[in-house]
């Protein structure tokens, strides 16, 4: 039996070895491409009373060598010339809590002038610092602040515990998750994880009043972000961009695509460009028990409530020139 135990380990650590020396080959092939000047050049400014105030919601792991995509967001809203970035909140979501890598993140990009608060560590946490904060700023900006919800919102149903009219006194509310239906990616059936999460927090925001736009994964899935790609970040930080590369070969590894999803980057990219999307307003019945699997259920007869779920990108080529440009000022 020790035997065995230490052939399983071996064979464990071989593979380790094997995924980090891919990902260092793919790292040298994409890195050494060098500068994409087509979206490192493309500047502009934006009036002070023309940007968007929004909080980003997130489960950022970028930095753990886990998932990549709400550390992406994080860069873009950074560099995202109309946005009024009023703070960041963190939430658990994905396996590793991940508020040191959002702290990690912005002493990297010189940005720790950005309120950064802790919030949910597990479902159910109560009232969190970053829930005061939520509800204290969308307060402070009644109608006006855009929270881009990028994982479990269990930080957005504790801060209308901190103050009832919370969800009245926010402008809109941009999620990433659920699903229409079961989802694979490649050969990989995949567990939907934000909105099931916290699910009884996700039942109370969606029947808020509030407005609620909901990316689910079905839409997400027109965001793959191929090894091709790479090249394109050219002012993209090295570190950073050698995470992205690791996350697509263990991608590679688990479902067979040469990609990753950037699930969390259309609720993001929504927030400041909604022309790039066709919003399809439907009338939403989930029950706790579906959020529970994170499945939005349909009303057939009208009665549930109106959210907005759009089917997709309607505008591909700008939403990805969006994002490119903008990831690739975090560099400068």
């Amino acid at each position: 039996m020790k035997i065995l135990k230490m052939l399983g380990k071996t064979i464990l650590i071989l593979l380790l070895c094997i995924i980090i020396a891919a990902a260092g080959f793919f790292a040298f092939m994409t890195l050494a491409q060098g500068e994409s000047k087509e979206f490192s050049e493309e500047t502009y400014q934006v009036a002070r009373d023309d940007k968007i105030k929004v909080i980003l919601d997130c489960d950022n792991t970028l930095g753990s060598f886990w998932e990549v995509d709400d550390g992406l967001v994080l860069s873009y809203v950074l560099n995202k010339p109309e946005a009024d970035l009023l703070g960041i909140t963190t939430t658990f979501g994905n396996r590793t809590y991940d508020h040191k890598y959002t702290v990690r993140m912005l002493k990297k990009a010189g940005r720790t002038d950005i309120p950064l608060f802790k919030g949910e560590q597990a479902s159910d946490d109560g009232i969190t610092d970053a829930a005061r904060f939520l509800a204290e700023t969308v307060a402070k900006y009644p109608g006006e602040v855009t929270i881009i919800a990028a994982g479990p919102v269990g930080n957005l149903e504790a801060a209308s515990q901190a103050d009832p009219e919370f969800f009245n006194n926010v402008g809109q509310i941009i999620v990433m998750g659920g699903y229409m239906e079961d989802l694979s990616l490649g050969s990989r059936d995949v567990p939907e994880l934000n909105l099931s999460a916290d699910y009884l927090a996700s039942h109370a925001m969606i029947n808020s009043g509030a407005r609620v736009t909901v990316m689910t994964g079905q839409a997400c899935m027109d965001a793959p972000f191929y090894f091709r790609d790479f090249p394109k970040l050219g002012n993209f930080p090295l570190y950073w961009k050698f995470q992205c590369v690791f996350w697509t070969v263990l991608n590679k590894a688990g479902t067979g695509n040469d990609y990753f999803v950037m699930w969390d980057m259309l609720p993001a990219v929504y927030a400041f460009h909604p022309e790039f999307f066709e919003d399809n307003f439907i009338y939403v019945s989930s029950t706790a028990g579906d959020l529970q699997r994170g499945m939005l259920r349909l009303s057939e007869d009208n009665s549930g409530v109106l959210v907005n779920i759009p089917p997709g990108i309607d505008d591909l080529d700008a939403f990805y020139r969006d994002v490119f440009v903008n990831l690739n000022r975090q560099g400068k």
